[in-house]
């Protein structure tokens, strides 16, 4: 059985991130692989620093453990971690350690993805994730999905000329959206394929096993509104799409660690599970989040995506043109049209792209890490 060491960035409080690195250590492991993932994380050379940042991670471990302090975001996600995902290696914060544990695992190949890991701005260190440590030249090297976050480039010249040569390293290269594959040919010197996220490997029976056997409480309207950078824009487009389509709305907040404290006996903050079962419960959804994107997809919801600029517009015109939702799509939320919110989507036209796609993909992990 090949081992992979999976490369992609790290688990924090961040539903989209969690979730697609599950989904691909899933798809790995059903293609006949044992998948581990490199939990590589910011370099702290400062003992002092490096030792406060390991307690607190190891703290979540230990606390997961305890049922009432799951209402904290990265105690939950702590549990969902250990309960389905399992193979995981110990925080990462220097170089010798990455080495140390790459020696110990001898993976057969290294597979770099998905999410924002070729974003320089995100990535916690950038050539790690073009594989600078691998010294096996043996070992298979692929990128699945990768994204660089933004359609332009914004590395520096010495960066793009070291990550040009680790990029040539790589027996596969594929990223997540179309304009990263211009971004490799122009600025890396390689070909990459479009590919889509991981989280569309699986479907969404799949993602309801996840919570099939947890108590979670009904959720408080139909209208899903996961919303990452809230304004007044947004509350009063929210109110204008409730007052049309006659549905009440509901949110799962990520909010300050001093509310959280302020509100604990009264707010329950959404698991993993719980996020995911507010995509199946909902009726629609209003989101200006990639991911949030991504699962209305899954789940076959009706739904309105914001444009979000700041956190990178490319992402999204690259996901709904690839599935002809470009329409869904808004930027300004006073011209909407009304017609658009009742809009049906042709789902199985989406579906039957869907699948395609998910098999294209899969087709590529098969070839780039079996064939000689």
């Amino acid at each position: 059985m090949i081992k992979v060491g999976l490369l992609t960035l790290p688990f924090n409080f961040n539903y989209g991130g969690v979730l697609q690195g599950y989904a691909l250590k899933s798809t790995l492991e059903k293609l006949g692989t044992h998948v581990t993932i490199i939990s590589r994380r910011q370099n702290r050379s400062n003992i002092i620093k490096r030792s406060i940042v390991w307690s607190k991670w190891e703290s979540f471990k230990i606390l997961q453990y305890s049922r009432s302090l799951r209402v904290f975001p990265l105690v939950s996600f702590e549990h969902f971690k250990r309960k389905n995902i399992n193979e995981i290696t110990p925080n990462i914060f220097s170089d010798k350690k990455l080495n140390s544990i790459v020696d110990k695992h001898a993976f057969d190949a290294y597979v770099v993805g998905s999410d924002q890991v070729w974003n320089i701005n995100a990535s916690p260190n950038l050539y790690n994730h073009y594989l600078s440590f691998v010294t096996n030249p043996n070992a298979k090297k692929v990128a699945y999905a990768a994204s660089f976050g933004k359609e332009e480039w914004l590395y520096p010249e010495s960066a793009t000329e070291e990550c040009s040569k680790l990029a040539k390293n790589f027996d596969a290269i594929s990223v997540r959206e179309d304009s990263g594959v211009k971004l490799c040919r122009e600025y890396l010197g390689v070909n990459a394929a479009h590919m889509v996220d991981p989280t569309m490997l699986l479907n969404a029976d799949e993602y309801r096993k996840l919570y099939n056997d947890q108590h979670i409480a009904p959720f408080d309207g139909k209208i899903f509104t996961y919303i990452l950078d809230e304004n007044e824009d947004k509350r009063i487009f929210i109110e204008k799409v409730c007052s049309i389509l006659k549905q009440n709305s509901f949110d799962l907040k990520s909010e300050s660690l001093l509310h959280k404290l302020q509100t604990i006996k009264r707010r329950h903050f959404p698991t993993i599970e719980t996020w995911l079962k507010a995509f199946n419960d909902s009726d629609y959804i209003i989101t200006d989040s990639f991911h949030g994107t991504i699962f209305s997809i899954i789940f076959n919801k009706p739904f309105i995506a914001i444009a979000n600029k700041d956190r990178g517009l490319a992402r999204f015109e690259s996901l709904l043109k690839m599935f002809q939702l470009e329409n869904r799509l808004v930027e300004n939320l006073e011209s909407v049209p009304q017609s658009l919110l009742k809009t049906p989507i042709d789902w199985d036209n989406v579906n039957n792209i869907v699948e395609s796609r998910k098999q294209m993909s899969i087709d590529f992990l098969k070839t780039s890490l079996f064939a000689n």
